[in-house]
């Protein structure tokens, strides 16, 4: 039989009520493994179609009847498909947004953001695969001072450009942190080298300028075809906040120890109830 002391108990329960703190940091996600679209989860859609099949692979001015995006089984697992080949006369753009509250961003800006996403790249093209973060009239604009009008952060090219075409998914992270006045960002690939990421225009349309969004884009030559598999926006948990509630508690079970190996020595060595001593006055 397995027995745990009353102090110890409560350490676990601490820890894992600081676990479960960490974990309830995701402000908003994506999991394609649910066989959903993203607008099935909280999402919203631009230039997005479901009907019919998905258009054809590398193939320009395929019909606009055909879908630009679909759900489909990769090595056994939902994934969503982004897959646009049509050569408009204008830009067309299968785009998944999402609009992040004021309360959201304040909890970004003060505490610091992960963005997870999982993806692979089908074709190597110039327009293969976009996610950038919408800034304009947002609490990142108001309150960072190398955050302008109109401006985004982006990356692009998944395929080919951002990571190779191989026939994996790879997992993107980009981190922001404020740094004095401004909101610096960084991305990694695969838990590779940190590269530095520019505040540059933001060239989405009004519809979805200040939200997160991730997609694709297609015009006259230029394709794009990926695979999502899930994509995740949380808080950085604060270092100090959580060492601190953990030294707390660490702090608590010594001294209750402490007092109980006094009583138990006490005992030890014959003490009984201490007499009580008079006060005189």
């Amino acid at each position: 039989m397995l027995h745990l002391r009353a102090t110890s108990v409560t350490a676990l329960g601490a820890l894992l009520v600081l676990g479960n703190a960490a974990s309830a940091a995701i402000l908003f996600s994506y999991d394609a493994s649910t066989g959903q679209f993203p607008t099935d989860q909280g999402w919203l859609g631009f230039d997005i179609d479901t009907t019919e099949s998905l258009t054809d692979p590398d193939v320009a001015g395929t019909a606009a009847a055909n879908a630009n995006v679909a759900i489909e089984v990769v090595d056994g697992v939902n994934v969503l498909h982004i897959r646009d080949t049509l050569t408009d006369s204008i830009a067309d753009l299968p785009e998944f947004y999402y609009p992040w509250t004021a309360a959201q961003q304040q909890l970004l800006i003060n505490n610091g953001l992960k963005f997870t996403m999982v993806v692979q790249g089908l074709t190597n093209a110039t327009a293969n695969g976009n996610m950038r973060m919408g800034f304009n009239d947002t609490e990142f604009e108001l309150q960072n001072a190398n955050i302008g009008p109109d401006r985004t952060i982006e990356l692009v090219n998944f395929g080919g450009g951002l990571f190779p075409i191989d026939g994996t998914f790879h997992t993107l992270v980009v981190t922001g942190q404020k740094n004095g006045a401004n909101f610096d960002f960084s991305y990694t690939v695969d838990g590779g080298t940190s590269t530095p990421l520019n505040i540059v225009a933001n060239p989405a349309p009004a519809a979805f300028q200040s939200t997160v969004y991730f997609g694709a884009l297609s015009s006259a030559g230029r394709n794009s075809d990926l695979l999502v598999k899930s994509v995740v926006m949380e808080v950085i948990p604060e270092p100090g906040t959580v060492v601190l509630a953990l030294l707390g508690w660490i702090g608590v079970v010594g001294c209750r120890r402490m007092g109980q190996s006094t009583r138990i020595a006490d005992r030890g060595n014959g003490a009984g109830p201490r007499a009580a001593v008079p006060v005189n006055n």
